[in-house]
């Protein structure tokens, strides 16, 4: 299976935005042209591992993330409640971020006790 572009340049847009950032501001993180930027959010061009690498790390993900492919509809929901979560996160303190992970945690717990009940 090969690599959707389309999606991947989606994922980057999406995330772009939830920076608040402009495609000539990643462009100048990253090192890229602004048209190149623009060809990789539409899915027209190929690029490199390097460029996959600082695209990453400009938007605080990683290349897994940007890359990954959602072949079931069980995938599909997972990746965007983690697209949510990701955007959800972004400029939080470290306080915050310990918060939301405590909640998830005790979220977690809570929704298998309640599946265990009803056993």
């Amino acid at each position: 299976m090969g690599i959707d572009y389309i999606a991947v340049g989606a994922r980057i847009r999406v995330l772009r935005k939830a920076c608040k950032l402009t495609q000539i501001e990643l462009a100048e993180l990253v090192g890229i042209t602004i048209a190149h930027l623009s060809n990789i959010e539409q899915g027209k061009t190929l690029f490199s591992l390097q460029v996959l690498i600082n695209i990453s790390e400009a938007l605080e993900t990683t290349p897994e993330r940007l890359l990954a492919i959602i072949p079931s509809k069980k995938n599909k929901l997972y990746q965007r409640l983690i697209d949510e979560i990701d955007k959800s996160l972004k400029g939080c303190t470290d306080a915050q971020l310990e918060l939301m992970e405590n909640l998830v945690h005790y979220t977690k717990v809570w929704l298998l006790e309640q599946q265990n009940n009803k056993r």
